[in-house]
């Protein structure tokens, strides 16, 4: 008896909960489909209006009205400025507005549905009759930004990054912006994407500008219309299922997208990898492509390095060495072994390489060597070396010491090159200094005799000057003074003329005459005629006339 009152009763408790909220939902589907709804109707040529016939246009007005029908819903536009209808949605004076940009901002202060229309981006429209190319042509430019309009704030931040200057112009409505903008009041103006379609007005244009993308959805008051909110998201999330629905058709309509019925719907996470490892995929190949194109570039690059580096080597007489500190192994380059004059290339020792090394100048060449290792210093210096054939060839080292971390050498790069024709040209002129020196030398003494061969007629003419003077000579004696005064006179000029024809032989100028025969026997006793005066009183000074009986002449 109890158990049955238990049934009965948990019974009557299962059906009242059952009818309670049988009660609930119909009360809101009551209020759901008799209360009638202020739906805002923006005024936004192009994406949104009233046509003159009454009907509303636009994907967002559309697709509501077509909600609406199939929920059931009452509901009448309440037309107006975007920006005038968004204050009355944050206010609650309207119940929903179509067409609405999502933001983190605008969610904190409305309700959206959970499925969105479609994605927007913002464009700029420029006069037909203005040109636009890149973002420095609106430098200076008065830019249309509507008041309220999510597009013109992302216009706003977008442009920020490139610290352009220009005239903002704040506009009332998009029908405003519009007619400025024809009138050329403002240069471009920021609207959303579709807000003109093509062939709509001839007046104004697409500058190409793209910015900005934001989902569309239907915006609500905070915390308000709940019933309506799911009612439509439903409606659409079946809309958005079905290929042939309204939803999509209206999709076409309008150019937002095209849809063709698939054989299988993969899973969203399915889609999400797929998309990832195809980016994954083209970026690796992207890079690919662009690496292999700078290691080519990178290779040629080396090969023309590489071929004006033998070019130098070869025109500077040069090679490269390198000694392997650790196994005392020396490496030479093509060309050192083309210098040394061997044929083909070898790994030599460095005992082989001391060998080569002329003897008179190995142990100071083998020093520096040590004690460049030693205290890892570079050097420089010059030695000779045996070519292959047993010549000598003068060489100029420079190496240059590699340490480890632990500053020990490990190897030592040096470079070689031919000196031998600078050493030869050093020889030849030490040999041409001699010469000089020489030419000096002889040219002092020559100057120096000369100096003494003037002052002998000098003094003669000078001594006999000094004679002929006398009253007491007789004229026999004067004449013969007079006669020896213009023979030195005609010695000194012959120096004179002598030391002229000197500088004419250093000076590459001389001009070479043959003369008369020479009468020695007068030669002779001009001669004697020139120095008897100055003869000391102790020395007999005589000139024999004649002793061999005639006269004798040189012949030139």
């Amino acid at each position: 008896m109890i158990n049955k009152i238990h049934i009965t009763y948990f019974r009557v408790i299962f059906i009242s909960v059952i009818l309670l909220m049988a009660f609930v939902s119909t009360a809101n589907d009551s209020v759901l489909h008799t209360k009638v709804y202020k739906i805002g109707l923006p005024q936004v040529p192009g994406l949104m209006s009233r046509t003159e016939d009454g009907m509303v246009h636009g994907f967002p007005l559309e697709i509501f009205e077509h909600v609406a029908n199939d929920e059931n819903i009452q509901f009448e536009w309440v037309e107006g400025s975007w920006d005038y209808l968004f204050k009355m949605i944050l206010n609650g004076e309207i119940d929903a507005l179509p067409a609405t940009q999502v933001t983190n901002e605008r969610k904190k202060a409305l309700d959206f549905l959970d499925n969105t229309l479609y994605t927007m981006w913002s464009e700029l429209y420029i006069a037909n009759d203005s040109e636009f190319e890149n973002l420095s042509d609106l430098t200076g430019k008065k830019i249309g930004l509507v008041k309220g309009d999510n597009n013109a704030k992302g216009f706003e931040k977008y442009i920020e990054g490139f610290e352009l200057k220009y005239t903002k112009i704040i506009i009332g409505s998009h029908i405003q912006g519009l007619e400025q903008l024809q009138n050329n009041e403002v240069y471009a103006l920021v609207a959303p994407s579709f807000y003109l379609k093509s062939g709509t007005n001839k007046k104004i244009k697409k500058a190409g500008l793209y910015f900005n993308p934001t989902n569309l959805n239907i915006s609500f008051p905070k915390g308000k219309n709940i019933e309506l909110q799911k009612a439509i998201d439903n409606r659409l999330l079946l809309y958005k299922k079905d290929p042939n629905s309204i939803y999509n058709q209206l999709f076409v309509k309008y150019g937002l997208s095209s849809y063709n019925e698939p054989s299988y719907t993969a899973p969203q996470w399915i889609k999400l990898v797929s998309i990832i490892v195809i980016i994954s995929i083209f970026v690796v190949v992207v890079f690919l492509f662009l690496l292999r194109n700078q290691v080519k570039r990178k290779t040629i690059h080396l090969k023309q390095g590489d071929v004006y580096l033998r070019r130098t080597m070869e025109l500077g007489n040069m090679g490269s060495w390198e000694i392997d500190v650790s196994k005392w192994e020396v490496e030479f380059s093509k060309e050192l072994f083309e210098i040394l004059g061997y044929k083909e290339q070898v790994k030599l020792s460095f005992s082989y390489l001391r060998e080569i090394i002329y003897p008179d100048d190995k142990l100071r060449a083998t020093q520096i060597l040590f004690e460049s290792i030693k205290l890892g210093n570079n050097f420089d210096i010059e030695f000779r070396l045996i070519k292959s054939d047993g010549s000598l060839i003068y060489t100029r080292q420079i190496g240059v010491v590699y340490c480890d971390e632990k500053g020990m050498v490990t190897k030592i790069l040096g470079l070689i090159q031919n000196i031998n024709e600078q050493k030869n040209y050093e020889l030849e002129l030490v040999k041409a200094k001699e010469k000089a020196e020489e030419g000096e030398r002889l040219k002092s003494a020559f100057l120096a005799n000369m100096s003494h061969e003037i002052r002998t007629p000098l003094n003669a003419i000078v001594g006999f000057s000094s004679l002929i003077g006398r009253e007491n000579l007789s004229p026999e004696k004067r004449t013969n003074f007079y006669d020896i005064i213009q023979q030195q006179n005609d010695l000194l000029l012959n120096l004179i003329n002598d030391i002229i024809d000197f500088s004419k032989i250093e000076s590459r100028s001389l001009i070479l005459r043959f003369t008369d025969d020479v009468d020695l026997d007068i030669m002779l006793k001009g001669i004697h005629e020139t120095f008897i005066q100055h003869c000391p009183s102790t020395i007999q000074f005589k000139y024999l006339n004649n002793k061999f009986g005639g006269n004798y002449f040189i012949k030139t």
